[in-house]
């Protein structure tokens, strides 16, 4: 989806150009599910399982997709944690 959201917004569609926050979002959301789904010992990247020996930069993907969650504002410029409607970003977090 941020693929092609970004496609369109690389195109000039008008629709399209203030994109970029979303693009990151969808990005930042797809890799925070790969870790939380990961389980083959094969895989690559942000889908490979968490080992003892990958355990100090894990650490450090993870403190940086929370700082992420944490700064997400709606388009007023209210910060999500503290929103009505922050159960997604906590439960992000808490994962």
């Amino acid at each position: 989806m941020a693929d092609a959201i970004e496609f369109l917004h690389e195109v000039d569609i008008s629709d399209f150009e203030d994109a970029a926050g979303t693009v990151e979002f969808l990005c930042q959301i797809d890799r925070i599910f790969d870790f939380l789904s990961s389980s083959s010992v094969f895989a690559k990247g942000d889908k490979k399982p968490v080992s003892a020996k990958a355990l100090f930069h894990i650490g450090q993907l993870l403190s940086r997709r929370q700082d992420y969650l944490k700064q997400l504002t709606d388009s007023w410029g209210n910060i999500m944690v503290h929103h009505p409607k922050k159960a997604f970003v906590q439960g992000f977090i808490m994962s």
